[in-house]
């Protein structure tokens, strides 16, 4: 990699230079839907780590800017050696976690990268984005750093992203020594500035990590290069090229936390709502892993939890996150005498799968609660009398249950591989109260549903479900 850089060091010159040119031109404002308010007075700067990241150093690196609370960018190659996202994309994971941003530094870091095709330039980029994309769980207006930031009119034609230079160069690549690192970030950082390193290199570690320990002594706060453009509010736009954010005010504050409300139902779990003042989009998972955009996203509406762990965090279009919130939600028991009456029929319901289930067994109902099923009480009373038997199967390999009458149908899927369990309960006769049996034909598991509820059964199937008339009787 050194002869790489020996190689584009007067196309480094070039653009420090041209850096100087565009820090001329206003950029553009972009308030989004934030209100816009006076200079915070708050100094920010954003370190960057090209070439990376690197089984030996980044993990150091990483380390020691968790130990400081500090979030960077790093600008990845796909395959650069032993380096790159390809082989280590492990780490990549740890810095999501950590609130760092993933961004793009082209595949195999190609110089001179105008020498490329078009078609060329598009893939270099792209084979790294669906790295990224695969551990921040969706597509993102990522960032790109040319190799040796290099510019011109064919790139800027190919490369949709924005596309970030440097205004600070501790040229690491070159000295190798940690004090000249160190020196190099002290004399010529500011407020606004882009720094660039390479976390190949031990003695750019070193470096950074002191020069971090100075600048927040002098109340620099450390932010993503997004998280810099958002909070000075100037935009970062699609084939444009930037340098820094020097000579313009902070106007934003940090994102918060997303804020979790929890409202206690007892056994019947908690119900749970999440909100933001930052124009972010919530995520977050149920079972105590950092969540990504992949996983559950918040859509305004409050749910039910049964228990366990849930972890939120917000991402804007560029990816930037919020601080994580969490809460452990702890379930009170279920009492074995709740709702035990004789013909009782207790309504569980699967959180996980969709699926809903029905026993009379008071054990059984308990086994499911204590797993992590919601309790919903009686659904409807069963009769004693057993000359309308209703049959219970089981789906080993969707792991669903179905419920019937009709002695047909149950050897019908026993012959395709369900599992008879035997009578479940026993129907009243047509004077009885109506078990709606609906069915979901877009489910692998909870395909079924039955209640004595007209109105629910109605709201099913405006939702796409299909009535299947009725499955039995209970009784008043």
């Amino acid at each position: 990699m050194s002869e790489q850089h020996r190689k584009t060091a007067v196309k480094r010159t070039g653009a420090v230079l041209l850096s100087l040119i565009l820090l001329l031109v206003p950029l553009m404002l972009s308030a989004g839907t934030q209100e816009v308010s006076a200079d915070t007075g708050e100094k920010l700067i954003a370190f960057t780590f090209d070439d990376g990241p690197s089984g030996v150093t980044t993990p150091t690196l990483l380390y020691g800017l968790r130990q400081r609370g500090v979030q960077a960018t790093f600008f990845m190659n796909g395959v650069n050696g032993p380096h790159g996202t390809r082989a280590h994309e492990d780490l990549l994971w740890q810095m999501l976690r950590d609130g760092h941003q993933l961004a793009n530094h082209t595949y195999s870091h190609h110089v001179p990268f105008n020498g490329l095709s078009g078609s060329a330039m598009i893939s270099e980029c792209d084979q790294v984005a669906s790295d990224l994309y695969k551990v921040m769980g969706g597509s993102y207006n990522y960032i790109v750093r040319i190799p040796g930031g290099a510019q011109s009119a064919g790139i800027s034609a190919n490369v949709a992203h924005p596309m970030i230079v440097w205004s600070v160069d501790t040229l690491d690549w070159k000295y190798r020594n940690a004090d000249t690192v160190y020196q190099n970030i002290m004399n010529n950082a500011g407020d606004g500035s882009i720094v660039l390193m390479h976390d190949l290199y031990a003695s750019s570690v070193q470096g950074a990590l002191r020069a971090i320990d100075s600048l927040q002594a002098q109340g620099y706060e450390f932010v993503t290069v997004s998280e810099l453009y958002r909070r000075k509010g100037l935009s970062l736009d699609g084939y444009q090229t930037y340098f820094s954010a020097k000579g313009y005010p902070t106007l934003y504050h940090a994102y918060q936390a997303p804020v979790i409300d929890r409202t206690d139902n007892g056994y019947r779990g908690s119900s749970i709502s999440l909100s933001t003042p930052d124009n972010v989009t919530l995520y977050y998972t149920l079972d105590g892993t950092y969540p990504n955009m992949s996983d559950h996203k918040w859509t305004g509406q409050p749910f039910t939890m049964n228990g366990g762990q849930i972890r939120v965090v917000g991402y804007d279009s560029y990816g930037t996150r919020t601080p994580e919130s969490s809460m452990q939600i702890t379930r009170p028991d279920l009492p074995d005498e709740l709702d035990v009456s004789e013909g009782a029929m207790f309504r569980m319901y699967n959180p996980n799968t969709g699926e809903h289930f029905y026993t009379s067994q008071v054990l059984e109902r308990r086994v499911l609660y204590q797993a992590g099923w919601s309790y919903e009480g009686i659904a409807w009373k069963a009769p004693t009398d057993t000359s309308r038997p209703v049959y219970r199967l089981y789906n080993p390999n969707a792991g669903d249950h179905h419920y019937t009458m009709a002695a047909v149908e149950r050897d019908m899927l026993v012959s395709v591989g369900w599992s008879d369990e035997g009578i479940g309960w026993y129907s009243a006769d047509e004077s009885g109260v109506p078990l709606y049996r609906q069915y979901n034909p877009n489910a692998e598991t909870g395909t079924h549903n039955y209640t004595t509820n007209i109105e629910e059964n109605n709201l099913l199937v405006t939702l796409g479900w299909k009535a299947e008339g009725i499955g039995w009787y209970g009784i008043n």
